[in-house]
């Protein structure tokens, strides 16, 4: 589907913009919040270019999964360090207004077949490299969305992604220095078939003529042939030939999956999340430890909440490294876990001033993008995807303009851990959107990058919507702690009350950004009308 003129200014103006407003740090709420605007349908979206793509989806009578795929294909060309056609993988929540049904979509990466732990002898063989690339699950798991729950076809969503990678954009400063970051790293393979002519630098228009292609084959000879043709024998042969183990059986074999989402009651909403390897068990604990407290009677974002919200997530971190990993290798004990017998001893404990066992947990990589959205049927979708970490594994494809994601770097490297990678085992990864219900229907929806940040902020997002009855705008800047064991915790937009606060309730504190940018999309059940809003700035959260 070829794209007009029209329809790129479209692309670079957006309509129904919203304008992200600044955090004070002197006071919170602040006074000038503006209401969201109101409309019947929405996307939110980490950068402009792709929110106006999925806005001009819904206007065109696309669905709410037609409009994230394509906003989130123009994310693979805005944001290539973040992630791409070739990452890792990811998940996705989806709500079917049609059937009053919610499903979950993984397509996280697998360990090669050929995988071996003597092959790994060092650190930096399962983080970067060719040793480092699992099976790539982004093309399939965008496929999956759109062929079980959009209307688009992959020619039509990712026209929009064409015709940026054509045309190009100027280039950032900040995205200049991820470019020369990631071409000192990449070996000479790889630096050649990205970089052909050195990385781009600040305001130089970059185009990625090999990508448009390779999205424009995919929609001729379907999306499968990713795994199934050349494409994927092109993949195989340059990874094999620098000594990766990715084979071509690897990708023929390789199959997104539904399954049915984990899901609580909180405070009579309903949390829904995609089931493991995503990472929704945690945010679920931790939520059903905190009902145990009554949130709404605190002072809303004050220390005595982020306390309660610390200590709950510190036990649950300590419980994710004790059981979680793959489900189709190990059990998890997911109805245990989320019981209120487990919440109200994780309750006591905190009561008590008993700390977690600490544990170790590997940060992970925090580059990864979101996109959320809503149409005026009420059909909702959240999707996350990444490469991992910056640029992913650095290994890109001559001729295809990928980049491949570093799906064995999330693995806990320790054969004790239920994480230990083993040959078609999927990692457990951070990325855990969710739709939250109320009297049977989507009330909001929410998605952010991050890393494991991903699950401190969704858990802070649900309780800002649901017990402070913030509005999107104020849910999405609110402060934002995070922790898992007994590091510091790390502080981000957080008044300097706050700050001194938790310091004398003896925390040990850093300052820093937590995860990245958060989308909120919440609709009212009863009149239908949809705000929404992102901390990403102006123009990345569009209302229809």
């Amino acid at each position: 589907m070829a794209i007009t003129r029209t329809r790129r200014n479209f692309l670079r103006q957006g309509v129904g913009l919203f304008a992200s407003a600044p955090v004070l740090a002197s006071a919170w709420p602040p006074a000038e919040f503006h209401a969201a605007p109101a409309g019947h349908a929405a996307v939110s979206a980490s950068n402009p270019d792709a929110a106006s793509a999925g806005a001009d989806v819904l206007a065109r009578g696309g669905n709410a999964v037609d409009a994230a795929i394509a906003a989130f294909m123009v994310q693979t060309v805005r944001e290539p360090g973040n992630t791409g056609l070739g990452g890792y993988g990811g998940t996705m929540i989806v709500y079917q207004a049609a059937t009053g049904r919610t499903h979950g979509i993984d397509f996280d990466a697998r360990v090669p077949l050929g995988f071996r732990p003597e092959l790994y002898r060092t650190e930096e063989d399962h983080l970067h490299g060719y040793l480092a690339v699992g099976v790539p699950g982004n093309a399939a798991g965008f496929d999956l969305a759109l062929r079980e729950f959009g209307t688009y076809s992959w020619a039509q969503a990712s026209a929009y992604a064409v015709d940026l990678a054509e045309h190009g954009y100027r280039v950032s400063e900040g995205l200049a220095r991820s470019f020369a970051e990631a071409a000192s790293r990449m070996d000479e393979s790889s630096r050649h078939a990205y970089f052909p002519a050195g990385p781009p630098q600040a305001g130089q228009l970059w185009k990625q003529v090999d990508l448009a292609r390779l999205y424009r084959r995919l929609g001729d000879e379907g999306p499968r042939s990713f795994y199934t043709g050349d494409v994927g024998s092109t993949i195989v042969r340059q990874v094999q030939a620098h000594g990766g183990i990715l084979s071509e059986q690897d990708l023929r074999l390789f199959e997104p999956t539904t399954a049915e989402p984990l899901r609580i009651q909180y405070r009579g909403y309903e949390i829904t999340t995609p089931a493991a390897p995503a990472s929704g068990l945690t945010v679920l604990s931790i939520l059903k430890t905190l009902e145990q407290f009554d949130l709404a009677s605190l002072e809303p974002w004050g220390a005595e909440y982020f306390h309660l919200f610390l200590e709950a997530s510190r036990h649950c971190w300590a419980e994710r490294a004790q059981y979680f990993g793959d489900p189709d290798f190990v059990r998890i004990p997911v109805s245990e876990l989320l019981s209120e017998e487990a919440a109200a001893k994780r309750a006591e404990a905190i009561r008590a001033g008993r700390a977690a066992t600490p544990l170790a947990v590997h940060p992970g990589p925090k580059h990864t993008c979101n996109v959320t959205a809503v149409d005026a049927k009420g059909n909702v979708a959240s999707i996350t995807a990444t490469h991992g970490d910056s640029f992913g594994s650095r290994v890109a494809i001559e001729g295809l303009g990928l980049v491949l994601g570093h799906g064995l770097s999330r693995f806990t490297w320790n054969p004790a851990s239920p994480n230990f990678p083993a040959p078609g085992k999927r990692v457990y990864h951070n990325m855990c959107p969710v739709i939250i219900s109320h009297n049977g229907k989507p009330w909001a929806a929410l998605g952010l990058p991050g890393g494991q940040m991903i699950v401190s902020v969704t858990v802070q997002l649900v309780a800002s919507l649901v017990d402070f009855h913030a509005t999107p705008e104020q849910a999405v800047h609110a402060p934002r702690v995070h922790v898992t064991g007994n590091e510091p915790a790390l502080v981000a937009s957080a008044p300097a009350a706050l700050t001194a606060a938790l310091a004398a309730k003896g925390y040990a504190l850093r300052s820093g950004r937590v995860a990245g940018y958060a989308n909120v999309v919440r609709t009212d059940s009863a009149s239908g009308v949809v705000q929404a809003a992102t901390d990403a700035g102006p123009k990345s959260a569009v209302v229809l």
